[in-house]
């Protein structure tokens, strides 16, 4: 079936703007030729703690602060055109748990449910500040989204020791970085039945809503604006 897979890390504030973006401009669609748009499990760094490390000491080990703190008021504007608040400083934690949580649920239930379960994960690290590895800040994810009733299975999927979604989760990674050549996130995959599958450029570049619908009905074909 035609798809769309959006690989991201739940630690990524770029992937979650352009989730947000991506989701904002399926508005425009018509309901009946909107693509399924399939979680892709990535993670920038898969050695941080799942209680996490404060974010901004470890962001500013990588890049300069005369260059970190421009890009992260960059950031929070952004955020704030979009009508949400960026947390710039706080934990920044192990990803593992989200993706497992994120894989689980789109086996389970509906795309409506899985996009609002990504957004109050991905709110985890880049509105509250939170480590994404902990697990009473994914149980509340998951409430938000409407999976409270869920609360054991849950548990038992955002464990160490699952094995099931940590197979899942790493055979996507692999995927993505030795078939796709993806090195960074976010990235968009277009999936359609006899044709080769294909990562959207340019995405990383959109700053807008309006320049997500652009993109999307240039690379759809099959999709119009209303």
């Amino acid at each position: 079936k035609k798809k769309m897979v959006l690989y991201s890390d739940f630690s990524c504030p770029f992937c979650y703007l352009e989730f947000t973006r991506l989701l904002k401009a399926y508005e425009s669609f018509p309901p009946d030729q909107r693509w399924p748009i399939e979680h892709g499990a990535f993670q920038l760094d898969e050695t941080l703690p799942a209680d996490g490390v404060a974010k901004y000491e470890y962001l500013s080990n990588l890049i300069p602060p005369s260059a970190l703190d421009p890009m992260i008021d960059d950031l929070c504007e952004q955020f704030r055109v979009l009508g949400m608040e960026m947390d710039p400083r706080g934990l920044l934690g192990n990803s593992a748990a989200a993706h497992r949580l994120q894989l689980w649920a789109q086996d389970h239930f509906s795309e409506e449910t899985c996009h609002k379960l990504k957004d109050a994960l991905f709110q985890i690290h880049c509105c509250l500040g939170k480590s994404m590895g902990d697990p009473e800040a994914l149980q509340a994810a998951a409430a938000k989204a409407g999976l409270g009733e869920h609360k054991d299975e849950i548990a038992k999927v955002i464990a160490p020791d699952n094995k099931k979604y940590a197979k899942k989760m790493a055979q996507q990674i692999k995927r993505a970085k030795e078939q796709l050549n993806i090195e960074q996130v976010p990235e968009v995959l277009v999936v359609e039945p006899g044709k080769e599958e294909r990562l959207i450029p340019g995405v990383k570049k959109i700053d807008s809503v309006d320049g997500f619908s652009k993109l999307l009905m240039n690379q759809l074909g099959s999709c119009s604006i209303r």
